[in-house]
């Protein structure tokens, strides 16, 4: 059943994808199809795997086990390659930034510890399905890279481009107009703030481009809306 490709729901599998090719999903993929999205054979959805581009793909069977991709519905988009350096937030914020960096289009979360940091322990496959289900809801083709868990400085240093630092009440301004690209990276700070010495470092780094974001204090997960936004106005 299709009423329109408009309406289709875009599903992530992780699988090489063919036109015409005969797909058998995986058990959890099956149960989605079935008893939470209630399809039946010959009901229609796109599907992606981040990679091959988008396909439109028919259920064969009653079991909806079985899938065929009947066109390609869209090409792979070239890759690009920002980064946003995540603090470890509490669960709630963490997983609302993860979900907006994806949704408002970064490329690769670079999760960061600092002195501030709350959380010590960060739940690499709990926020790699939050990305995966975000890419879906947005209709993204392309899937955030999540990386293990390293100290701020680190991070920083092994960074070769430049980066976009959302700095609460920056009190100079650069008078020029600063550029990005889609290489370059985004930084926030944690729940409390960077450390006296960890804005020192930063300061004094030359790839590091203080940016204000406003008078106001802003939680976490809103200043990575917010930063976000801006530096993509930049680019």
């Amino acid at each position: 059943m299709l009423k329109n490709k408009k309406d289709l729901k875009n599903i992530y599998i992780d699988v090489k994808l063919q036109l015409n090719d005969i797909i058998y999903l995986e058990k959890e993929v099956q149960n989605r199809l079935k008893k939470v999205m209630r399809f039946k054979k010959g009901w229609q959805f796109a599907v992606f795997n981040g990679i091959d581009g988008l396909f439109l793909a028919q259920v064969e069977d009653s079991d909806c086990s079985e899938i065929k991709l009947i066109e390609k519905l869209q090409e792979q988009p070239v890759k690009t390659s920002s980064v946003l350096f995540l603090p470890i937030l509490k669960k709630e914020a963490l997983s609302n930034a993860v979900r907006q960096a994806v949704e408002l289009g970064i490329d690769i979360i670079q999760p960061v510890m600092t002195q501030h940091t709350v959380e010590k322990d960060f739940k690499f496959d709990r926020y790699n399905t939050i990305a995966v289900g975000a890419a879906e809801q947005s209709e993204r083709l392309t899937l955030v890279q999540i990386n293990e868990m390293v100290d701020l400085k680190e991070a920083i240093e092994s960074f070769a481009n430049k980066v976009f630092w959302a700095c609460e009440r920056l009190d100079k301004i650069p008078a020029e107009k600063i550029t990005f690209t889609e290489s370059d990276g985004v930084l926030i700070g944690p729940e409390g703030g960077f450390s006296d010495d960890e804005k020192q470092y930063l300061f004094d780094t030359e790839k590091v481009v203080p940016q204000t974001l406003g008078n106001s204090i802003l939680k976490a997960d809103t200043a990575v809306v917010c930063s976000i936004f801006k530096f993509k106005m930049l680019t």
